[in-house]
Formats: structure tokens, C-alpha cells, sequence
């Protein structure tokens, strides 16, 4: 199995331009974001002829691409709130949205999975009106944040049918997360035409 480890570039400019309770400005915003969206560097290691691609996520989806990894991990991110125009629930840039373009270039298609307590709202946002991604998010709703994903949440225009919510109350377990989770997944419309698989948990 092959891994490849990202090793971090820090960038010098500054940018201090956000506000907010759960997004505000600090000193080194912009090197945080370049580093979680991709500003990184990687290295080989290999072992027994398998890669897996550790680290961000733009040099992680170019070594997917490029068929020099198997699989991808990305430690540091899963910052799926943040959106085109809007830091989001501690969220500064979206390193998923940034990778799936990434794969977007090698593969037609790909299906994003999402099973963190919180609806993956700038993931689905981003790819709401294509049917080359489709998102599929499982998540806790109500008076909870972000407080989207609905099940009439569906996508429009051609993405009509790509986007997938399942919300959950409070309460479940991980035993009935499961229960839904194993039968659904199998069934989701583009599994047999999705090229990559990106989850965020």
C-alpha cells in the first residue's frame, strides 16, 4: 500500500476581512484556508503497491486522478458549511466542494456522501443544479445548525434528484443510524455511474 503524506506550505499574505460569532477574523485566516483547501506539497510511502493520499484535499483528488492513490484522507478538513460567498459554521472555505471540482476534471461523475451530525448545506449548495455530483447527507434536523436539509430537498434543473437528505431526530443510535444508513446507501441513483466515492464524517 502506497500513502502519501501532505507535508504544509504556509503562505505569507494576510487577509482579515471576516466577521461573525462562529467565523471570525484572526491573524493567519488566509494561510488556515490555504492550507485546508490544498496549499500543501506531498510525499510517497509506499506500501505493498497501494497509495493512500493523507492530507488536503487538492493534492489528495490529484493523486486520485492521476492513479498515484486509492484513497484519500484529509485530517484536517470536512469543512463542508462554508459557502461560495459565506464562511459558515466555523467554516472558512470548503476543501470538499474545492475537491470534488478537482475529480470533476478526471471523472464525469461523483457521489458525495455526508454522515456528520450537521446537514452538509455548502457541499449540497454548490452542486444543487448538476447531475454530475450527487450529494447525499445524513444528518441530525430541527433546532439544530444548520437547520437544512429537508427531504423535499432534492436539487433543481438537470440536479433534479441529485441531492439526497435523510434527517434525523434527536435520539438515534448508532445501531438504528445503521439501520437506515445500510439500506439506503446501496440505492443511491448514481452509484453505479459515480467514478469516486468522497465521505465526510
Amino acid at each position: 500500500m502506497r500513502i502519501l503524506h501532505i507535508q504544509l506550505i504556509s503562505y505569507t499574505k494576510r487577509r482579515e476581512v471576516l466577521v461573525g460569532e462562529d467565523n471570525p477574523a484572526f491573524d493567519g485566516v488566509f494561510e488556515f484556508c490555504s492550507i485546508s483547501a490544498g496549499g500543501s506539497i506531498g510525499e510517497w510511502h509506499a506500501h505493498g503497491g497501494r497509495c493512500i493520499a493523507q492530507g488536503f484535499p487538492l493534492a489528495a483528488a490529484q493523486r486520485i486522478a492521476s492513479g498515484g492513490a486509492d484513497i484519500a484522507i484529509n485530517w484536517a478538513g470536512g469543512l463542508h458549511h462554508a459557502k461560495k460567498r459565506e464562511a459558515s459554521g466555523f467554516c472558512y472555505i470548503n476543501d470538499i466542494v474545492l475537491g470534488i471540482l478537482e475529480l470533476l476534471r478526471s471523472y464525469p461523475r461523483v457521489l458525495y456522501i455526508d454522515i456528520d451530525c450537521h446537514h452538509g448545506d455548502g457541499v449540497e449548495e454548490a452542486f444543487y443544479t448538476t447531475d454530475r455530483v450527487m450529494t447525499a447527507s445524513f444528518h441530525k434536523f430541527g433546532e439544530y445548525f444548520p437547520g437544512t436539509g429537508t427531504q423535499e430537498d432534492k436539487g433543481r434543473g438537470k440536479g433534479k434528484g441529485y441531492s439526497v437528505n435523510v434527517p434525523f431526530k434527536d435520539g438515534i443510535t448508532d445501531e438504528s443510524f445503521q439501520s437506515v444508513f445500510e439500506p439506503v446507501s446501496p440505492f443511491l441513483p448514481p452509484r453505479r455511474q459515480a467514478h469516486l466515492l468522497p465521505l465526510r464524517s
